[in-house]
């Protein structure tokens, strides 16, 4: 399968995550699937991704999907000061969903590869409740 015969994971129409994504995890495998957004920068992506979240973690589903994701703050005039909106949605979401175990990952782990671990980076650890 070349670049050009991955599936689309996101319809940008309507924000609905498409079923091919399920089809390429596999579950049998001793790894945990790991998926790395970069989509809750926006509340109705930030929904289907949680939607997706739900069913990966479904009955024969993944045991744990790792989040890794960058605060993003803005200033706004409301708050007279920076806040990260987006992840608080996010956050929101996290807490709201049902059957799902969230936990924030201490990113006191050596790095593998070179990346700039910036202060706004978190990483979560979703699974099954």
């Amino acid at each position: 399968m070349g670049p050009q015969d991955t599936p689309d994971v996101m319809d940008d129409e309507d924000h609905q995550i498409s079923s091919e994504i399920y089809e390429e995890v596999d579950y049998s495998s001793p790894r945990k699937p790991t998926f790395n957004p970069c989509l809750v920068y926006d509340d109705s992506l930030t929904d289907a991704f949680m939607s997706t979240v739900c069913k990966l973690l479904g009955p024969s589903g993944a045991r744990s999907i790792y989040v890794a994701l960058e605060k993003r703050y803005v200033f706004t005039i409301a708050d007279c000061d920076s806040v990260a909106p987006c992840y608080e949605y996010f956050l929101q979401c996290l807490k709201q969903a049902k059957g799902i175990k969230s936990e924030e990952v201490a990113l006191d782990f050596p790095q593998c590869f070179r990346y700039d671990r910036v202060k706004e980076l978190v990483m979560w650890k979703l699974s099954k409740a």
